[in-house]
């Protein structure tokens, strides 16, 4: 039986993942998620990924505009999770897809 230790990767690994995603989108984003992550407070939920979303504002508004954006943040998430080892794809897409947006 997988525990959740098992099924996880480190905490350096999602934010390397993170990071690179941010990087692809080559507009700054990347100091945005570097800029928060030093303001955050980490003793509740926050998870690289709560960061990420947060870094690249990632509301509804921002999903219908820029959908070719986050469609390729999807696809290098992807890429990256399967170089970095994970046993199942990292996807952005489900968090659009839990936010309703269809892109």
């Amino acid at each position: 039986m997988t525990t959740k230790a098992d099924s996880e990767k480190s905490f350096e690994d999602e934010w390397e993942l993170v990071l690179h995603i941010c990087d692809t989108n080559n507009s700054g984003t990347q100091e945005d998620v570097i800029k928060l992550i030093s303001e955050t407070d980490f003793t509740g939920k926050k998870t690289a990924i709560d960061v990420a979303i947060n870094a690249i504002e990632l509301t509804p508004e921002n999903i219908k505009a820029n959908s070719d954006i986050l469609k390729k943040f999807v696809d290098q998430a992807d890429f990256r999770a399967m170089e970095l080892g994970f046993k199942e794809k990292f996807r952005f897409g489900v968090l659009i897809e839990v936010l309703g947006i269809k892109v």
